[in-house]
């Protein structure tokens, strides 16, 4: 379909060329081979009178017309998803839909097998797409790319609704035969014991121990670090480490694996879950039905006398 000259499916095209800054990046995005994309291209520098994304060195970067559509282009384009959007309630029980969500390695172990679980009794026909936290969280909320945010609440990105899932505290975890360690952990203990922590991958989101611990004068020895805290329990057996990691976590790996959990000699502040999504969302029914069977889950799983919730104070 044609306005103006203009073929609108380009429209599309050029939301992910503007938002990737890519050609390559936006062809994988919308799903079009790279000739494809790069045919796009041509025919809207032709048709806007302009370079649109020129190279600089190794990258490409946003003309200032580019610049100026880009979020004209994403408006428009929000707009017609909300228009053409099926009007009336939504009907888990037959529904067929795919909901994206983005969340913490926390929520994808110890939530997310009981949140498939009551999508599989309650909405057979909904599927969920669940994608690690990356650096372009905002953006992918902003397209629409995402439907569902669960983070940790000091990641959270401003300016988008929030509601709070649950809290967690934190617990130290060593193997069950460490020579090293028994029953109470006291300070000294922790700071003569080597560590295997959780490393910094992005500045975004820096580890949510370490950054409590940073203001104090004595540092952990560090033996080893993982991109993930569910990584560190299964890092534990058969060593003379330490770790620490919330206590969910540790309970949960703790039913498999040789591990002792201690109460920390340090104060930590508990971890905080939250969901986020979109403004351009906030009327869509199967979203809000994803919402309130997160918040179910998460209020089965962390009240009291339940598993998880037993471990809200350890």
């Amino acid at each position: 379909m044609r306005y103006h000259k203009l073929d609108l499916n380009l429209l599309v095209a050029l939301d992910a060329l503007l938002g990737e800054g890519s050609v390559s990046r936006a062809a994988e995005r919308i799903y079009l081979s790279q000739p494809a994309m790069s045919s796009a291209l041509s025919r809207l520098r032709e048709h806007f009178d302009d370079q649109l994304l020129v190279p600089i060195g190794r990258r490409m970067v946003l003309t200032e017309r580019a610049q100026a559509l880009r979020g004209e282009v994403r408006e428009i384009l929000l707009r017609i998803q909300q228009v053409t959007q099926p009007l009336g309630g939504f009907d888990p029980a037959s529904a067929e839909r795919t909901f994206s969500i983005a969340a913490s390695d926390y929520f994808s172990v110890v939530v997310l097998p009981h949140l498939l679980a009551y999508c599989g009794q309650h909405a057979p026909g909904v599927h969920l797409d669940v994608y690690p936290l990356s650096p372009r969280l905002s953006e992918g909320l902003e397209r629409g790319d995402i439907d569902l945010l669960i983070v940790p609440s000091i990641y959270a990105l401003p300016d988008y609704p929030q509601t709070t899932l649950f809290e967690d505290s934190w617990v130290g975890a060593a193997w069950s035969d460490n020579p090293l360690v028994g029953d109470v952990l006291d300070e000294d203990l922790y700071f003569a014991l080597e560590h295997v922590i959780k490393r910094e991958n992005h500045a975004m989101f820096p580890p949510l121990d370490e950054r409590a611990l940073s203001g104090l004068k004595r540092r952990r020895k560090v033996a080893s670090s993982v991109p993930q805290y569910s990584l560190l329990p299964m890092c534990l057996p058969g060593t003379p480490y330490l770790a620490t990691v919330q206590s969910g976590l540790g309970r949960l790996y703790a039913q498999w694996l040789p591990l002792r959990l201690m109460a920390l000699p340090l104060t930590i502040p508990p971890l905080v879950e939250l969901m986020q999504w979109p403004h351009h969302k906030i009327g869509d029914q199967g979203i809000r039905w994803l919402r309130e069977s997160v918040a179910q889950v998460c209020a089965g799983r962390f009240a009291p006398g339940s598993s998880c919730g037993a471990c809200v104070q350890p």
